[in-house]
């Protein structure tokens, strides 16, 4: 006598075929990428001599802009650093002063 045979839906998959990953080609066009950037820039300028609203781009970074901002920290970075200066010449001239009082006190 022969055992009885499982139902081969049980164990089957439920998928046909495994899953596959499928990458499509990829290939980056650095001229394309600014001419569009270029488009939408001369897009946003006649829509706004027309006196249309123009949308905020959250995320949008202009990065001609920044390095004028990163003089302006450079010369804060400069100030703060020649503030120290001062501070630390101050406090040794003071310490030094304040040696040589001792030095005649105790002498």
């Amino acid at each position: 006598m022969e055992a009885p045979k499982l139902p081969k839906v049980v164990f089957r998959n439920a998928r046909n075929k495994p899953r596959q990953y499928s990458l499509g080609k990829r290939f980056y066009d650095p001229e394309k990428e600014e001419r569009e950037n270029r488009r939408k820039e001369i897009e946003k300028e006649v829509a706004v001599e027309r006196g249309e609203k123009v949308d905020y781009v959250p995320g949008k970074v202009s990065f001609r802009n920044q390095r004028a901002k990163g003089d302006h920290y450079r010369k804060g970075a400069m100030a703060s650093n020649l503030r120290l200066i001062v501070i630390l010449a101050v406090l040794v001239i003071l310490a030094f002063m304040a040696y040589q009082y001792l030095e005649q006190i105790g002498g």
